[in-house]
């Protein structure tokens, strides 16, 4: 079982952040067991786990968010800021803040707020969700986040929407680990919960999602899992999948996954099969010269299930 946690608590015992830990060690064994094509990674391998991620300092730059790497620079922040405050209708900048722990880069603009790249991220990618599903309308909107690492997005949509129920599943089980710990550690806890990738078939029978959300994450997989996902999407009906795609120097305008040969190919047709038709597409930011210059700009992605779309795919 994962260990509770509260938002103010100081009493984290100094060994619970680190490779030795019991529930990590746990979800490693039932990880490695598993015979599945998701599992199947280019990235996530477990020497670039070793050296990109600390865990007491899950949220520094590292291989979940890229702060200062991307071309991440002061003036990134400030003109990403500005150009959100002007749009951020329910307040959101302010409402879900940002508090620097476990690591999180984090500068102060010209405004005078505390922010970092989780936090700009995070407030773009609810507008997103809004635009695509009317999702801050909605009384107790589901949503289903494919490779949620260590669950930021679930963080801030649980934390902006009280009636939201988020569900984060990851085919890494490190991140697993530190999801279910912030997730906990933050509040949000059962709303927002990690599913362990043994438990899906559980979660499912019980449970659909209104949209799945895949923030950079096929960017960084190869086609064999991508399509392991749609078919599990596919299965379950989700009506809506929005991604995000890393830029990979294209600004985002494919969506393209990464081979263990390292050659990026397009996954478009994947998503044509799985009976996924793209019903927008729109830049990170609507002003041009934030697309420009603001922090890692890229594209989303709206995509719509067929009705009646054949389920045995």
């Amino acid at each position: 079982m994962a260990e509770k946690w509260t938002h103010d608590s100081d009493m984290i015992p100094a060994d619970y952040l680190k490779r030795g830990n019991s529930r990590l060690h746990e979800l490693q064994q039932r990880y490695d067991v598993l015979t599945l094509p998701v599992l199947e990674r280019t990235l996530w391998q477990a020497h670039y786990i070793e050296a990109e991620i600390d865990l007491g300092k899950f949220r520094a730059d590292n291989a979940y968010v890229w702060q200062h790497r991307d071309r991440n620079e002061q003036a990134s922040y400030e003109i990403t800021e500005r150009y959100l405050a002007q749009i951020d209708r329910f307040g959101f900048l302010d409402r879900l803040g940002e508090d620097g722990a476990f690591g999180a880069e984090t500068t102060t603009v010209s405004s005078g707020r505390l922010v970092s790249r989780d936090l700009l991220d995070s407030v773009t990618e609810l507008y997103a969700l809004d635009r695509a599903v009317n999702i801050l309308e909605r009384d107790s909107p589901r949503v289903l986040d494919i490779g949620a690492g260590y669950g930021r997005l679930a963080h801030r949509l649980a934390t902006a929407l009280p009636t939201a129920e988020v569900r984060c599943v990851d085919a890494v089980a490190t991140s697993t680990f530190l999801c279910e710990f912030n997730l906990s550690y933050r509040g949000v806890e059962p709303r927002a919960r990690a599913i362990p990738l043994d438990e899906l078939p559980a979660l499912t029978s019980e449970w659909t999602p209104d949209i799945a959300t895949n923030m950079h994450s096929f960017s960084e997989c190869p086609r064999v899992a991508i399509r392991w996902w749609l078919e599990k999407l596919i299965s379950w009906g989700v009506p809506y999948l929005l991604i995000v795609p890393n830029d990979y120097s294209i600004g985002g305008r494919m969506l393209l996954s990464l081979e263990p040969d390292r050659s990026l190919r397009s996954y478009g047709l994947l998503l044509a099969e799985a009976g996924y038709v793209l019903v927008e597409s729109w830049p990170k930011y609507a002003d041009p010269t934030v697309q420009d210059g603001g922090v890692s700009p890229t594209q989303h992605f709206l995509f719509r299930l067929k009705p009646h779309h054949n389920r045995a795919w």
